[in-house]
C-alpha cells in the first residue's frame, strides 16, 4: 500500500429510538393461578422485535399478611422477575401474568399443607396484594440504555371462592 499509515478511524454515530407514548392492558384469562394480560404499546412508531421488562416500582401494599403470618409481607415485583425480557409481536403486543402461588393462597385460608394459623379476624376475610409496576424499553446502543416508559399499578386478591388479578385498572377473576 502507497501512502501514510493515518491509524484507526472512528465513526461516531448518533442512535434514536421512538419511545411509546403509552400502554394499553386487557385481561385475557387465567392460566390456573395466574391472571393473563396483554400489554399493546401504543405510540407513532411499530415496536416489532423491540424487548421490554418489568421491574417493582415501589409503594407496596398487603392486606393479607397479618402477624405471626409464615407468609412474609409481599415484597412487591422480586428481581428475579426483572431479568424476564418479553419480545414484542409485530402489533407490539406482550404477554403479561400476575397472581399468588396456590401455596400462598390456600395459607391465607386456612387450607394445609401450610395450614396458617389465621387469627379469628381474619378468618374468611378477602385480601389483597398491589405495587408500582415499571415497564422499560431497549434501545440498544443508546446511553442511557432501557427506559421507563409506564408505570402501571397492578393487585392480586383472594376472595372467598375465588382469585383475582388486575392489571393497570383492567380486572379478571376465576374460581378457586
Amino acid at each position: 500500500m502507497d501512502g501514510d499509515y493515518q491509524g484507526p478511524t472512528e465513526a461516531k454515530n448518533t442512535l434514536s429510538y421512538i419511545m411509546p407514548t403509552g400502554e394499553t392492558s386487557s385481561f385475557v384469562t387465567f392460566d390456573l393461578w395466574l391472571g393473563r394480560f396483554t400489554g399493546r404499546l401504543v405510540g407513532s412508531a411499530t415496536f416489532n422485535g423491540r424487548v421490554v421488562h418489568e421491574a417493582d416500582g415501589g409503594n407496596h401494599s398487603d392486606t393479607c399478611h397479618y402477624p405471626g403470618s409464615p407468609v412474609d409481607v409481599y415484597p412487591g415485583i422480586p428481581p428475579s422477575m426483572w431479568d424476564h425480557p418479553s419480545t414484542l409481536s409485530p402489533a407490539g403486543e406482550y404477554t403479561d401474568r400476575i397472581g399468588m402461588s396456590p401455596a400462598v393462597i390456600d395459607c391465607y385460608r386456612g387450607i394445609p399443607p401450610l395450614n396458617c394459623p389465621i387469627p379469628v379476624v381474619n378468618a374468611g376475610h378477602q385480601c389483597q396484594m398491589e405495587t408500582d409496576q415499571w415497564m422499560y424499553i431497549n434501545r440498544p446502543g443508546a446511553s442511557p440504555g432501557d427506559q421507563i416508559y409506564k408505570t402501571n399499578r397492578i393487585k392480586k386478591g383472594i376472595g372467598l371462592t375465588w382469585i383475582w388479578s388486575e392489571r393497570d385498572g383492567q380486572p379478571g377473576s376465576t374460581p378457586w
